[in-house]
C-alpha cells in the first residue's frame, strides 16, 4: 500500500505504476480527499484555538468584575452614570473618500 505522502508527491508515477499492472487507482480523487481533509484539520485547529480563547474570556468573565467592566465599555459603549463617553473616528484619506 501506498502512503498519502508519496501518492501526493508522485501522482504521475502512481498512475503510470497502476496503468502498467492493468489497474486503475483513482489519484486524482484520493488527492482531492486528501487536501478536503486536511483542509478540514487545518479549520478543526482554528476553531479549537476560538474555543480555548472563548474558554479563558467566559472564565474572566465569571471570576473578574474588571472583565466585565471592560467589555461593557469597549464592546457595548456603556458607561457609569454621569461619565460622558466620546468616540473619535478616524478622517478617511484622500485616497478612501
Amino acid at each position: 500500500m501506498l502512503s498519502l505522502s508519496f501518492i501526493r508527491e508522485h501522482p504521475d508515477l502512481v498512475k503510470e505504476g497502476a496503468r502498467k499492472k492493468g489497474e486503475t487507482a483513482p489519484v486524482d480523487e484520493i488527492l482531492r480527499l486528501d487536501a478536503q481533509r486536511r483542509e478540514t484539520l487545518t479549520t478543526i485547529e482554528q476553531l479549537k484555538a476560538d474555543n480555548s480563547r472563548l474558554a479563558a474570556d467566559i472564565g474572566a468573565l465569571r471570576r473578574d468584575p474588571a472583565a466585565i467592566e471592560r467589555l461593557a465599555r469597549e464592546e457595548l459603549g456603556l458607561a457609569r452614570p454621569g461619565e460622558t463617553v466620546f468616540v473619535i473616528r478616524e478622517e478617511p484619506s484622500a485616497d478612501h473618500r
